[in-house]
């Protein structure tokens, strides 16, 4: 369906520029609205109980945060906190997270503490990924399945499940799709038109989302592409919400070819394989997922870019690393010396959506381009 008659890119923009609009817009549809923190929260499961998962996505306003939250916390947490706290949150019904790293957690519990929610559920997630894990992970789903089922007064059926796991394994094969198509030049769209749009369709219904990014692919091919030339990157690092570096990256001639972060990239990060039970097939996909530093071991983060850049033939990284983000920054300089290692030069980049501070960073990717375009 594409919404109002808008372009799919329009439509999808639109909703990330204005993601409470837009989330409410399908209160029409009766169904509840729970918002969610993380990438590891299992949508599929969400969705079988007709309740739509929306991504918080953020903003570039934190002050009511120093209230709440410890004034280290990343520029996600704070603009996150400063929205919930100003009411700009109050249509949901829910929030759901699950256990990440220390300042996540904080927020989730200043927020359900702060504002009255219908549900709000924490997810103790593993920190490996080993078959003891994925038992005790399942065992986590089994209990949020039956809270989910009290709270909309339904059974949610395995077939259910593996109804919801399928439409969200076909959004995840189309995202990769169109990162395919941008890669061998029969998508005319820039990295931040792709990146915009995968943002804006985190705040929709998964079947809404996937016709749009259809129609995206549809109304981006055979687009002049000419102009769309430089040194292939990959975009790697944590969340971010202001798109102008990425503008600002490609002005200064980086190609983003795949984008590797929370934000997007490792959020569509799949297929689910189901093999039987289906809240067994979840837990050992969502175990297994590559996000942040604060789980999994290194090999695994690095072994999983190795294999995206091999794939994309990619000749760089950029990292996106939010200030005061210390499991990142920790990993960062071995992620910077091990791509190095592999003849992939690296720029880290400290962002706070709160204080972009471009120019200098303008002047840092620049100078990093140059500096690659000489090498490849």
């Amino acid at each position: 369906m594409n919404r109002d008659n808008k372009s799919a890119l329009k439509t999808l923009t639109e909703a990330l520029q204005d993601p409470h609009r837009a989330a409410q817009k399908d209160r029409e549809k009766g169904f509840p609205i729970f918002g969610y923190l993380t990438e590891y929260v299992p949508l599929e499961l969400i969705y079988a109980a007709d309740i739509l998962p929306i991504r918080v996505q953020g903003g570039s306003i934190s002050t009511l945060a120093s209230e709440h939250l410890q004034t280290f916390s990343c520029s996600y947490c704070r603009t996150v906190i400063h929205e919930a706290m100003k009411g700009e949150y109050d249509y949901l019904d829910g929030l759901i997270s699950a256990k990440t790293c220390d300042v996540a957690l904080p927020l989730f519990q200043v927020w359900t503490f702060r504002k009255s929610l219908k549900f709000n559920w924490l997810l103790s997630l593993p920190g490996n990924k080993d078959e003891a894990a994925v038992l005790y992970f399942r065992e986590e789903l089994s209990h949020f399945r039956k809270a989910l089922e009290t709270f909309r007064k339904v059974t949610i059926s395995d077939q259910k499940i593996e109804k919801t796991t399928l439409l969200y394994n076909e959004y995840r094969a189309l995202v990769n799709q169109i990162w395919q198509k941008r890669n061998d030049g029969s998508l005319g769209l820039t990295g931040r038109e792709v990146i915009g749009a995968l943002k804006g369709s985190q705040l929709l219904p998964p079947e809404d989302s996937l016709n749009l990014l259809k129609d995206l692919v549809k109304n981006g091919e055979g687009k002049d592409v000419s102009s769309r030339k430089g040194i292939p990157l990959i975009l790697l690092g944590n969340v971010f919400f202001d798109l102008t570096l990425i503008e600002m990256i490609e002005k200064s001639g980086g190609q983003i070819m795949v984008d590797d972060t929370a934000a997007t990239g490792r959020h569509f990060d799949g297929p689910v394989v189901l093999q039987g039970d289906p809240l067994t097939s979840l837990a050992r996909y969502y175990t297994a997922k590559i996000s942040g530093d604060y789980r999994l071991a290194y090999e695994d983060h690095l072994e999983h870019v190795l294999q995206l850049i091999r794939k994309w033939n990619i000749k760089a990284s950029i990292l996106l690393l939010q200030k005061f983000c210390d499991s990142s920054f920790f990993a960062s300089s071995l992620f910077v010396q091990s791509l190095k290692d592999h003849g992939i030069p690296s720029l880290v980049l400290e962002i706070d959506d709160t204080s972009p501070a471009l120019g200098p960073m303008e002047t840092r990717i620049q100078a990093f381009l140059e500096m690659v375009g000489g090498i490849v």
